[in-house]
């Protein structure tokens, strides 16, 4: 062997020893110092740089919150905080802080159960694992956040745009339709996971500078603005976040909150209200399928379904009735508001406890603890104020995800949910 070759393997082999130890001992490790507006830059490894661990790798029987953009923690306190580092903005960081269990939150914005509980978490738990040297221990909660504002209008458009061929001849609304189609979704889930992957992939460190060189790229070709500015719309540089009450000041329309009365931001968009019960069927047959399968990832966990209700349903109405609109879709991938539709409040009260007595039905049938959080957040809302908005009145703010921690804790530390506590059917109520 000549000396110039054992120069060049030598070299190789020190430059990967090296690369080795800034991937296993520096990178991986540090990964919760990742500032929050460029994570998503980190891929699937992204769940792991959430504060609300003690490590990058949660503790065995950590808490799993597994839902929509609720689960993520969009909102107001997202927008306030976004440029402020790695900070805490949802319900699993403040469950975190105040419980001190290590949380883990898969949340999926746009999605639904039939999705969220099955492709989206099997993805990210498999695309976790797969990586040499990681490994996700066993939860010991797992809380599964229905979002009772848009999972079953989500779930209706999947059914008719997204059909599978099988679907053409069977009864789309059947037990075993359902468990089809949530086990195929699984499935997906796996191979999204690990769809062009390969060994040299485990360089995440190299892989995300990658995925930072061509974002740097991108701005400075686009915006000649910073050059890691964040991809996602809901991390786009706009500035300092303020507070925009132009949608409540210009509203006809009042609840009650935080001992007073205040403009709601009618008519807004909540598609809950404009289901018949055929399609809530429907939708309990789905939900009791994937919570079937999600038991089936967290075999060892006690599982937990957190009803969250639609924004209008925190609120006492300050009158007899407000003004609600459906989402629309005529066609795959497009949606629009609906017609303006003024509502009683006697109406919105019967509609959400039918839409929650279902999904309790569901979860119960699943052998699954169900905590309606309508209650408590309408107790947080009437000492606290708002707990949505004001620039997104369609998720919580900060005292929002921090009464709905409060509400997880509470149920987590008694070892039950309670079921359905129906809401009253009257204004004020």
């Amino acid at each position: 062997m000549s000396e110039r070759f054992k120069n060049v393997l030598l070299a190789i082999t020190a430059t990967l020893v090296s690369y080795l130890f800034l991937e296993l001992a520096v990178w991986r490790p540090n990964l919760m110092r990742v500032p929050l507006d460029i994570r998503q830059q980190l891929g699937f490894l992204d769940l792991l740089a959430q504060p609300s661990k003690r490590a990058t790798l949660p503790d065995s029987g950590y808490v799993a919150i597994i839902g929509d953009s609720y689960a993520e923690g969009l909102g107001d306190w997202l927008m306030r905080s976004i440029h402020d580092g790695n900070p805490d903005i949802s319900a699993g960081d403040v469950l975190h802080r105040i419980s001190g269990r290590d949380v883990l939150s898969f949340g999926f914005r746009g999605g639904h159960p039939a999705q969220t509980y099955t492709f989206e978490t099997t993805a990210a738990l498999e695309g976790i694992n797969r990586y040499a040297g990681l490994h996700l221990p066993e939860a010991g909660d797992v809380i599964a956040y229905f979002y009772e504002g848009n999972d079953v209008s989500d779930l209706m458009a999947m059914l008719r745009f997204s059909r599978p061929d099988w679907a053409a001849d069977q009864d789309i609304a059947s037990q075993a339709a359902a468990r089809r189609w949530v086990a195929e979704s699984g499935r997906n889930g796996h191979e999204r996971a690990y769809k062009r992957w390969h060994v040299f992939a485990n360089a995440h460190l190299a892989d995300t500078a990658g995925h930072l060189v061509k974002l740097a790229i991108k701005n400075q070709v686009r915006t000649k603005g910073p050059l890691l500015a964040a991809e996602d719309p809901m991390f786009s540089g706009r500035g300092a976040y303020s507070e925009d009450w132009s949608r409540y000041n210009q509203s006809k329309y009042f609840v009650r909150a935080g001992g007073k009365r205040v403009a709601y931001p009618s008519p807004t968009v909540e598609p809950f209200l404009f289901h018949d019960r055929q399609e809530l069927d429907v939708a309990g047959i789905y939900f009791a399928e994937s919570l079937a399968y999600l038991k089936s990832q967290f075999p060892g966990a006690r599982l937990w379904v957190a009803y969250i209700p639609s924004p209008i349903n925190v609120y006492p109405l300050a009158q007899p009735t407000i003004t609600l609109q459906d989402r629309i879709r005529d066609q795959p991938g497009t949606e629009a508001p609906g017609p303006v539709v003024e509502v009683a409040a006697e109406a919105l009260a019967l509609v959400s406890n039918a839409t929650c007595d279902v999904m309790a039905e569901a979860a119960k049938a699943q052998g699954v603890e169900f905590i309606d959080t309508r209650p408590g957040l309408r107790d947080s809302a009437r000492s606290l104020g708002y707990l949505h908005g004001p620039n997104d009145p369609g998720h919580l703010n900060r005292h929002g995800y921090e009464s709905l921690a409060g509400l997880l804790k509470a149920a987590l530390e008694a070892g039950k949910g309670g079921g359905c506590q129906p809401l009253p059917v009257r204004p004020g109520g």
